[in-house]
């Protein structure tokens, strides 16, 4: 094997690896975001149907809220999609070296993701949603920080490395 083919072979091992570990980051963070999310409104009196239709009402506005159990579906897909994507941005936007160390990097991220939820998408959306309570404003950063940014930086830390190097140390 060529030296040209065997670093287009790693190249190709590397990014597989990525998406993958992207993939499983994003669905990791999704599943403890949404549990959370769910946990947080159930707590303050909100159905679970509703919360899952508030996602959906981002695409389809206040029709979501009348079309029940398939628009509650759409949400939850919804929420599973914005997840993994924001793992693949992670992966392709962070530099190694601060993917090396996520305990600075994953609650940076996950800030930086409500922000950029909360100030772009959110705002652009068909979502007829008011500001929320303090509590649940502070709840979602929070959230944000421990159950998205923080998973897939592990992931993406954990993933990177494979216990080769010196970046051992968090």
């Amino acid at each position: 094997m060529t030296d040209e083919a065997a670093r287009a072979e790693e190249t190709n091992t590397t990014l597989d690896w990525r998406w993958r570990s992207a993939l499983v980051a994003g669905l990791l963070a999704g599943a403890l975001d949404i549990v959370y999310i769910l946990t947080i409104w159930t707590l303050m009196g909100v159905p679970q149907l509703t919360v899952l239709q508030v996602i959906a009402s981002g695409i389809f506005g206040r029709s979501a809220f009348e079309g029940g159990m398939p628009f509650a579906a759409i949400g939850l897909g919804l929420h599973f999609f914005i997840s993994i994507l924001m793992a693949f941005a992670y992966f392709a936007l962070v530099p190694a070296w601060l993917r090396a160390k996520p305990l600075l990097a994953g609650p940076a991220y996950g800030v930086a993701l409500w922000l950029v939820m909360n100030a772009i998408v959110v705002p652009l959306s068909a979502a007829p949603i008011s500001a929320p309570p303090a509590i649940i404003l502070l709840a979602d950063i929070a959230g944000h920080i421990l159950w998205v940014g923080l998973p897939i930086a592990v992931l993406a830390r954990t993933r990177a490395c494979r216990g080769c190097c010196s970046c051992r140390t968090w």
